[in-house]
């Protein structure tokens, strides 16, 4: 067993990518898997495998990977719920600024680049600050106008 592979593989667990984490608790698994070894033996008397209470702990290690595993599923849930919310804001600044170009056109109001920001718009994607700013500029000008 190449134990100082098996330990940089380890170290790779510790990634903020998940993809990379779990890959390489995987090739771990499979570096042991090959050897016909278990972690028990790998970590062999290890105070992290020994229990006073219990004796041997067989158990703690499936316990942390569980745990490990909650952890990245608890973060992705995370990531995708704050995803689920910028799209919403994105979606709703969208709106927002299609509402102020359109009211510009009806009275009058519309530009070149207002028609290129729309159709932007209308495409899904985000205008940039300035954009936004320049049709926020023209519609406080003439949008509000009676």
């Amino acid at each position: 067993m190449d134990k100082s592979r098996l330990a940089k593989l380890l170290s790779l667990t510790q990634s903020d990518n998940d993809s990379e984490a779990l890959s390489a608790m995987r090739m771990a698994n499979g570096m042991l898997k090959k050897e016909n070894m278990t972690w028990q033996q790998i970590l062999g008397d290890s105070p992290l495998i020994q229990s006073k209470q219990r004796g041997p702990v067989r158990d703690d290690v499936g316990d942390a990977i569980n745990w490990w595993v909650k952890q990245q599923m608890d973060n992705m849930n995370d990531m995708v719920r704050k995803a689920a919310q910028q799209q919403a804001q994105q979606q709703k600044t969208r709106l927002i600024v299609l509402q102020m170009i359109n009211v510009c056109k009806i009275k009058g109001g519309g530009t070149n680049k207002m028609d290129e920001i729309a159709n932007k718009l209308n495409q899904g994607q985000m205008p940039t600050a300035t954009e936004i700013q320049y049709v926020q500029a023209i519609y406080d000008v003439i949008g509000r106008q009676p």
